[in-house]
């Protein structure tokens, strides 16, 4: 079963809840929300090796800090016996050791692999966790392809609603969100293609949720899940609410309305 949250928001005059909301494109280097595949830890094994058995280049970037080894900072997702998970989660590191990690990760590529450096991004989860229950925040570390035709990208751009949701399966509320026709067809074609496989909605460089596909998603709607507070998921609905208007009347409009709430 299916509930529709009530979000504070007043329909007299739409525009006047994105006060607080003000944005425009030029405040967001990357989209508001996007769409990618992600690859799991076993998929991209070689890599993470590489970097570990790479000494020369470690020592190269850990020369300008108080590091000696890339496992005193960063700790990958292996299972007990050492393997490589079949997970999005790559690893794990503290929130000021994560641009070092993205920097050895991009050189080792570009030392390397020259052809695959540019489809691969680092992201970030966007919130921390006390992985190893040491009282210390751990975020985690996803890999997703970045596409090369722009007709094939699906981001906020392509979404017709936004609500604040819950069901009988996920615990808590959530963000549910529905493509135009366009973006339906993008969802379809990306969910057919990763079944058994995974695909990071990412927001502002940040990867909110990374779930794997089981199934080909047809209607155009997905949702984001991914242990979020009330706030949060209120603060994700509005930017996504506010973009969705902008997008509808165009950014001079938008500004024009907006003035007329203060």
């Amino acid at each position: 079963m299916l509930y529709i949250a009530t979000v504070c928001f007043s329909q007299k005059n739409p525009i006047c809840n994105c006060i607080e909301y003000n944005i425009t494109d030029s405040d967001y280097r990357t989209p508001l929300l996007e769409f990618k595949e992600a690859f799991s830890g076993s998929q991209l094994h070689e890599i993470s090796n590489g970097i570990f058995w790479d000494t020369l280049l470690v020592e190269r970037y850990l020369k300008q800090t108080d590091y000696n080894y890339l496992s005193e900072f960063y700790n990958l997702n292996l299972s007990a016996d050492n393997y490589y998970q079949d997970s999005p989660e790559i690893g794990y590191a503290k929130e000021e050791d994560t641009a070092l990690i993205n920097s050895i990760y991009i050189q080792f590529l570009k030392e390397n692999n020259e052809l695959i450096e540019d489809r691969l991004r680092f992201i970030w989860s966007l919130k921390s966790n006390d992985i190893y229950d040491n009282e210390e925040l751990y975020f985690t570390l996803y890999i997703v392809k970045e596409e090369q035709e722009k007709d094939e990208l699906l981001t906020n751009k392509n979404i017709e609603t936004v609500r604040i949701s819950s069901n009988d399966y996920n615990k808590g509320e959530f963000v549910a969100v529905s493509f135009e026709e366009e973006g339906s067809e993008l969802w379809r074609k990306m969910t057919k293609k990763n079944i058994g496989k995974f695909i990071s909605i990412i927001s502002e460089n940040k990867a909110l949720s990374t779930p794997i596909i089981n199934g080909v998603i047809t209607g155009g709607e997905t949702m984001i899940t991914w242990n979020f507070t009330k706030e949060e998921n209120e603060n994700l609905f509005g930017l996504l609410y506010c973009d969705r208007i902008v997008q509808r009347i165009g950014q001079k409009k938008f500004d024009k309305e907006l003035k007329k709430c203060k």
